[in-house]
């Protein structure tokens, strides 16, 4: 079996900074970070710490890997998704890790490491390296959320297409024209082109031009949701309907509104996809395609730990229906 000093040795570094690349705990350029990994593929390295759980070849530990800064990580829902998660592992008699890092090394540590016997990825991009690599090995994992290609990949995830074509559909009949979209970044985040694809497909099939123009990608803040709310506002001052792709950006969205003297819903329809407890208790109460993060999660568990014990389970693909709660932010255009 190699050591660390193999892995050094092979990608021309010392040790301690192959240390510092697995541990993530000092800065490690990306080009030698590159150079290690590759040394530890090649070498079939495994770090030596858990040796012991090589012997008998379970850890009792389920990985959830849940990014800082990932889109996902907003608001209310950020909670759901994560205590539903270690509730659902306990329940099973499992062990939680939750892993805060992105990118793939994070994967490689958990997985060649067997820090875990499995692992559920959140944020999953429509071409995920992340995916790419696990898909190479045989390690158990599960999807909260989809890529472009997940032939034999388990994964639950919510049908964001369908939410977005119904809501826009609706807002339509409403007298809406003007329709703006806040996206979450990255833009191949599998969640933010799937909703997208669904808005633009509400207008195409009321034979209406798609408004480009007010589309806009940020990240999940209060902050973010107020300057995208600005932007729309001053490329078109007649916009009367916005549809968010998250708590946070839909409180930021309803303060700018609130900061200019714009009337919700009178002068301007506010949507947002996300939790319904957490749009509930904003003034005005948000409509809201809400985003089931606790059952998202708990099934993900399931499928999981259904993989583990049952090795010969089949692929299970889950696609959950959004439902929208209609509230008192969203009316008729104004005429």
């Amino acid at each position: 079996m190699a050591s660390i000093r193999d892995v050094a040795r092979r990608a021309g570094v010392s040790k301690t900074t192959v240390s510092h690349a697995l541990s993530g705990r000092r800065a490690v350029a990306e080009k030698t970070k590159e150079k290690i990994l590759q040394a530890i593929v090649e070498l079939d390295y495994v770090p030596n710490r858990v040796a012991q759980n090589l012997a008998s070849g379970k850890t009792n530990i389920l990985g959830f890997m849940f990014p800082f800064g990932g889109s996902w990580l907003s608001g209310d829902s950020a909670a759901k998704f994560v205590l539903s998660a270690a509730q659902a592992v306990k329940s099973r008699g499992y062990d939680f890790l939750l892993s805060t890092k992105p990118g793939v090394e994070e994967v490689i540590r958990l997985a060649r490491g067997r820090y875990t016997d499995g692992l559920v990825l959140m944020d999953v991009k429509l071409k995920d390296e992340r995916v790419e690599y696990l898909r190479t090995l045989d390690f158990p994992f599960v999807l909260v959320g989809r890529s472009a290609a997940n032939d034999g990949i388990d994964y639950v995830d919510i049908d964001a297409e369908k939410g977005l074509y119904l809501s826009t559909t609706r807002l339509i009949q409403l007298g809406h024209r003007r329709i703006a979209l806040i996206c979450l970044l990255p833009r191949n985040f599998g969640f933010s082109v799937r909703a997208k694809r669904g808005f633009e497909a509400a207008f195409r099939a009321h034979d209406l031009d798609v408004p480009h123009d007010l589309v806009l990608f940020t990240r999940p803040s209060t902050h973010e949701g107020y300057l995208a709310m600005n932007e729309i506002m001053a490329r078109q001052p007649k916009c009367t309907a916005c549809i968010t792709l998250s708590d946070l950006l839909s409180y930021g969205a309803l303060q700018f509104c609130r900061d200019h003297g714009i009337k919700v819903p009178r002068e301007l329809s506010l949507l947002g996809f996300g939790s319904a407890m957490f749009h509930n208790v904003m003034e005005p109460p948000v409509t809201t395609i809400e985003l089931p993060a606790a059952e998202m999660s708990r099934l993900a568990i399931e499928i999981l730990v259904d993989r583990l014990e049952r090795r010969t389970a089949k692929t299970r693909q889950i696609l959950l229906t959004p439902q929208i709660i209609w509230r008192d932010s969203t009316g008729s255009a104004p005429r």
